[in-house]
């Protein structure tokens, strides 16, 4: 009986221990497939002109297309929701021809406003680009809600490989269920 007390009591102080951790203030990197995004157009997508797959999406067609990603955060207020927090996105791609990539970042809605910032790149066939963008602040950009999302413009051949999502301030923090 003895080995069995210490180990429950064991247990039930390591649950104690978790549930009285303190939220986390540090930076926190997430990595995304692109494979995870989705056609971004007013008619019917063509999937045979997007390739979707794990390690990315593939234009495959003659002309740009475009595709739209989430962008998903732990906590509205750890990614420039509240005045002073800042957090980025990086995208990652590859050319198989020349070509030019253009992405817009979007954040909130329209209950609560958006606000909207564009980056652009472009290279050689074979070349590794990034689009980056850092330091948006969406809360004093009047976009207090928290959607977020990514729209890309993909050139022919162009493939978007993956993204990361930098999240600053608190991202880690318990917040008990609503009561029923």
């Amino acid at each position: 009986m003895k080995p069995n007390f210490i180990f429950a009591t064991s247990v039930s102080a390591a649950l104690i221990a978790m549930s009285s951790v303190q939220p986390v203030a540090a930076s926190d990197f997430k990595f995304y497939s692109a494979g995870g995004c989705a056609p971004y157009t007013t008619g019917t997508p063509n999937y045979n002109e997007l390739r979707f797959r794990s390690d990315g999406v593939q234009n495959q067609s003659d002309g740009y297309r475009y595709v739209i990603c989430p962008v998903v955060r732990d906590m509205q207020s750890s990614w420039g929701f509240n005045s002073g927090e800042t957090g980025g996105v990086v995208l990652y791609f590859r050319t198989n021809t020349a070509g030019s990539f253009q992405c817009t970042l979007t954040g909130g809605s329209t209950s609560g406003g958006s606000y909207s910032i564009t980056n652009s790149t472009s290279g050689n066939p074979g070349d590794n680009l990034i689009i980056s963008f850092s330091g948006v602040d969406f809360y004093n950009n009047g976009a207090t809600d928290a959607p977020v999302s990514i729209v890309c413009r993909l050139p022919p051949k162009g493939t978007l490989a993956k993204y990361s999502v930098n999240e600053s301030g608190v991202t880690d923090s318990y917040a008990p269920a609503p009561a029923p």
